[in-house]
């Protein structure tokens, strides 16, 4: 289960060649870089390029197209190999993660917190694209200290149900992305008997089932 932005998209393995070992010669001759390797997942797919999509994906002010590896004109294209023998885990399937999602979106028209952080998100976007800076000294406080405002933002309240769905005490967080984390691993751990695992990152969270 990943939830979050997608990854980088980097699939390949390079190594650096000397030269050198190949041209007899007193002076330096250069290096090869080359690539020799390509990763790909049990189902087959390359994370090359297009890396992995989440399941629930979060407000990100980049698109992969302007950070990932599809943003160099280079890069290796995606690609499908053969899959390998694996079993799915029946913990995680396509209605566990439609429920999920559905429980999201309700969460973007309700929750004024995760309204806010998409508010937040789309501006700096468009902050991203601006090319100008205004050089009026009065204009240019104003924002510095609208920014500041923003900044100073209240922490966040997540209250996580019990496995009776009754909410606990609030956990205070700072980061919308660990505390959507939090909401959407609390969820599914409702849906099960047994504790998933958690490994997060600013890129993803992933539960391991």
């Amino acid at each position: 289960m990943i939830v979050g932005e997608s990854t980088y998209g980097k699939g390949t393995v390079q190594k650096v060649l000397d030269l050198g070992r190949f041209i007899d010669s007193n002076d330096p001759v250069g290096e090869l870089k080359i690539t020799f390797q390509k990763f790909y997942r049990v189902a087959g797919s390359s994370t090359q390029n297009k890396g992995v999509t989440p399941d629930v994906k979060l407000p990100s002010a980049l698109t992969p197209s302007q950070f990932g590896e599809s943003a160099n004109p280079s890069a290796l294209p995606w690609d499908v190999i053969k899959s390998t023998n694996f079993q799915k885990t029946p913990d995680i399937n396509s209605k566990v993660i439609a429920d999920l999602n559905k429980s999201y979106q309700d969460r973007v028209k309700l929750d004024p917190s995760l309204k806010k952080y998409i508010s937040e998100t789309e501006e700096l976007r468009n902050n991203l694209t601006q090319t100008k800076v205004s050089l009026n000294e009065t204009r240019r406080k104003q924002e510095m200290e609208e920014a500041k405002k923003r900044e100073a933002a209240e922490k966040l309240d997540t209250k996580i149900p019990n496995k009776e769905g009754i909410p606990q005490d609030a956990l205070k967080l700072d980061d919308e992305y660990l505390r959507e984390g939090v909401l959407i691993l609390s969820e599914l751990a409702t849906r099960r008997s047994a504790k998933p695992l958690l490994f997060s990152s600013r890129a993803c969270w992933q539960v391991c089932l």
